[in-house]
Parts: structure tokens; C-alpha cells; sequence
């Protein structure tokens, strides 16, 4: 960290110590700063872009009450957010250390569905953010680096059924981008909710979009870091379904294969093309996921033929 860049931070909070965080995908780095009456977190993200995004999200996250790191101060000249310290208990450490999983997983959807309603009954109002939609294009476009990215590239392979895959992976994306709509974090993974006074706090949001209302639920349950049996599935699927009584159950489905798709081609891209090796252990559950879908999906065993897994 440059010397600007601490002057900066001790102003706002005189700190005698400095240790780095863990990164895991991101190319921000984080950083817990220490002192006589506490810590804070600080973000050094050298995209302005993504920086200004964090912080419109964070906003507009904080105006519906949802559990999220206070921001104390930012610069945009000095690439720096200085936040609240949530500490180090990820729902991932959580879930992968215990038998019983579901009542944190309850507590999670609780506060989901709790951000959705009550945007939802402002959507024009809370979309002043200009948050970005969910819409075909985008969907289509995650099943198309699905392909170059994990199965051209990843495996390198020629491929030979992609085009038979292809009025699939439109009518995935047709069924997807029409269901219906609200606030999605877009990344809704156990690694980016923290366990703080505890209660679940979300991180990692400035990917927040409009999208299907199922879609975190989806990136929830069919998370690589974690495994959840299938009837585990089911049974926080149903008490999703609670909230929506009058809502159609096969919103999940097409949604779950379409986030799965998403999940193995990052991890295949950070992997492959960005030299960060430790990412391919969460595709062979990925590829599990994406057996478990070829249920409702029976074309998905195409793709598992090629992968041979």
C-alpha cells in the first residue's frame, strides 16, 4: 500500500498494524487494520468502475435494511474503501463444519425474501440505481463462455455436439430471462455471506442486477464450496415456496442449470486463463449439479457425455 494511501486511512482511523485478507476470486485486495479500540476492513480496488458500483450497491442494499458492511469513508482518487469488520466466519466454514445446515439456511432465505418484497413494492423507486437487467442477451451470453471457456479451453476439446446445444442453451435463456424479476446479489454463495452477531451479512454485491427472483436461491443451493443433498434441496426449496404461495416451483429449475452452467465456466476461466490452480477443485461438484439437473434437463447429459466425468 502506498504511503498516500495510509496517511489516508490513519486520519480516519489511527491503526498500529496492517494484515492482508484472503482474495479468493477477486482482483481487489483486502486488508484488516488494527488498533487500540478495534479493526476495520479496507478495499484497494484499482477499477473505478467496479469501486463506484460497490458503493452505489451498498447504498441501495442499506436503504432496504439488508445486512451489509457499514461504509465509513472511500476515496475514489486513492482506489480505497474503508468498512466495517465483519470478522472471519464465512457460512461456507459454517456449513462445511455441521450436521445441522438447514436453520442457517433458513435464516439466509429469511433476509433474501425479506430484501425482495420490500423492493418490490418500490422496484421504479430503488431502480434509481440503474441496476442492470437480466435479460436474454445476458443469459445466453453465460451459456456461450460455458462453452469457450470450459469446454474449449478448460478441457480443449473440439467439442463436436456444441451446436446440437445451442436451441437448448436459447430456450434456457428464453425461460430464464422471463421469470419474474426483482433485486438479485447475483453471487449469493455461502463464501459471500459472513456470520456476524449472529446474523447472516451479505458481501461481494456489486454485481447486484434485476433478475429472476429464484436466481440466488439457485446460487444458494447449488453452491460448489458446499454440499447439500438433494432432499436438503428440496426442503429449503418448499420453504422458499412459503414466501410465494401463488408462485410456479418450475422457476427454480431452468434458473439452477443456467447459474450452474456460470459457476463451472468461472471457475474453469480463473483456473485456466488466470493461473489460480486452487479453482478447480469446485468444478467436479459442479458437474455434480449439473448431473442432478439432467433430471429436468435430460439434453444436460450431452454435456456431461463430453466432459466423460
Amino acid at each position: 500500500m502506498k504511503k498516500e494511501q495510509i496517511d489516508w486511512l490513519k486520519e480516519r482511523f489511527p491503526f498500529d498494524s496492517i494484515g492482508e485478507l484472503p482474495i479468493y476470486g477477486s482482483l481487489r485486495r483486502f486488508y484488516r487494520i488494527f488498533s487500540d479500540t478495534g479493526t476495520r476492513v479496507v478495499i484497494l480496488d484499482d477499477n473505478l468502475e467496479q469501486l463506484r458500483l460497490f458503493i452505489n450497491r451498498a447504498k441501495l442494499f442499506s436503504s432496504l435494511n439488508v445486512n451489509v458492511p457499514q461504509i465509513y469513508d472511500y476515496s475514489e482518487e486513492l482506489h480505497l474503501i474503508l468498512e466495517e469488520d465483519l470478522g472471519d466466519d464465512l457460512l461456507e466454514d459454517i456449513i462445511n463444519e455441521t450436521d445441522d445446515k438447514i436453520p442457517y439456511y433458513k435464516k439466509v432465505i429469511d433476509l433474501l425474501v425479506g430484501w425482495q418484497k420490500r423492493f418490490d413494492k418500490d422496484t421504479k423507486g430503488y431502480n434509481t440505481h440503474k441496476l442492470p437487467l437480466y435479460d436474454f442477451d445476458f443469459a445466453y451470453n453465460e451459456t456461450t463462455l460455458f462453452i469457450n471457456r470450459y469446454l474449449r479451453r478448460y478441457l480443449d476439446i473440439s467439442c463436436l455436439s456444441c451446436a446440437s446445444l445451442k436451441p437448448h442453451f436459447v430456450d434456457l435463456a428464453e425461460r430464464s430471462s422471463q421469470i419474474r424479476k426483482t433485486l438479485m446479489h447475483r453471487d449469493f454463495q455461502a463464501r459471500n455471506i459472513m456470520w456476524h452477531k449472529n446474523q447472516p451479512y451479505f458481501v461481494d454485491f456489486q454485481t447486484a442486477m434485476l433478475g429472476p427472483y429464484t436466481y440466488d436461491l439457485t446460487a444458494l443451493l447449488y453452491d460448489n464450496h458446499v454440499e447439500l443433498r438433494v432432499d436438503q434441496k428440496e426442503s429449503l426449496i418448499d420453504y422458499f415456496y412459503e414466501y410465494y404461495p401463488g408462485a410456479n416451483r418450475d422457476d427454480f429449475y431452468p434458473v439452477a442449470l443456467q447459474r450452474t452452467l456460470q459457476a463451472i465456466s468461472a471457475y474453469a476461466f480463473l483456473s485456466k486463463e488466470q493461473g489460480k490452480k486452487q479453482y478447480e477443485q469446485y468444478i467436479p461438484r459442479g458437474l455434480k449439479h449439473l448431473e442432478e439437473l439432467s433430471g429436468w434437463f435430460g439434453w444436460a447429459k450431452v454435456i456431461l457425455e463430453e466432459v466423460k466425468f
